[in-house]
């Protein structure tokens, strides 16, 4: 059975985007809408596995956002990226948008993909590279997400299941005002057994 995995660090920025709530039980972390957008320099910086063989990642882009509310608890997310230095390694892979391409995405607030528009149930962008836990947790905790993928391969319906396992490092400030949460992203995508194998 082929597959994928990746492992990568996150360092993620704190702003009006996202919330970061601190009580006895642990940190509390959620998307948060707002007005304005927001452009991020993104580095992912990690190892892929495929049919056996490691290969490093190492991609720095700029990610340009913006999340606002829609109908009761839910939130429309409009992403677009840029790749402006690194490998071969493609943004797709982790659910982000190619350079250019904008993409929009029906969400909660911990970052769970309703519905994608344009695209049907099941493709690659409901992968969204970053979902927070429904608790509290504490630097060192592990939370996990799960979702499956439709592939067309040869004519045929093929399902992925996707396991993504974060894990908050830590809380730490950047430039001495902005709080940050470093987070690692372990993921795996499998298809189902007996079915054709495929690689995500």
């Amino acid at each position: 059975m082929n597959f994928r995995s990746w492992k990568i660090p996150v360092l993620l920025l704190i702003p009006a985007a996202f919330a970061v709530a601190t009580s006895k039980n642990g940190i509390t972390l959620a998307y948060q809408p707002s007005r304005e957008g927001y452009t991020y320099n993104t580095y992912l910086e990690g190892t892929k596995e495929q049919k056996g063989e490691s290969k490093n990642i190492h991609l720095q882009f700029v990610r340009h956002w913006q999340l606002t509310r829609t109908k009761g608890d839910k939130y429309l997310l409009q992403e677009w990226g840029k790749k402006y230095q690194g490998g071969d390694f493609t943004l797709s892979e982790v659910g982000l948008p190619g350079p250019e391409e904008r993409v929009e995405k029906i969400m909660d607030q911990l970052g769970r993909v309703d519905q994608v528009v344009k695209y049907p149930a099941g493709h690659r962008y409901h992968l969204n590279l970053l979902v927070f836990p429904d608790h509290p947790v504490s630097a060192g905790d592990n939370w996990k997400y799960q979702d499956q993928i439709n592939f067309e391969l040869a004519g045929k319906a093929i399902i992925a299941s996707c396991q993504t396992v974060y894990q908050l490092e830590k809380i730490l400030l950047y430039r001495n005002d902005r709080r940050c949460a470093k987070i690692l992203i372990n993921g795996l995508c499998r298809s189902a057994p007996g079915q054709e194998s495929v690689d995500y």
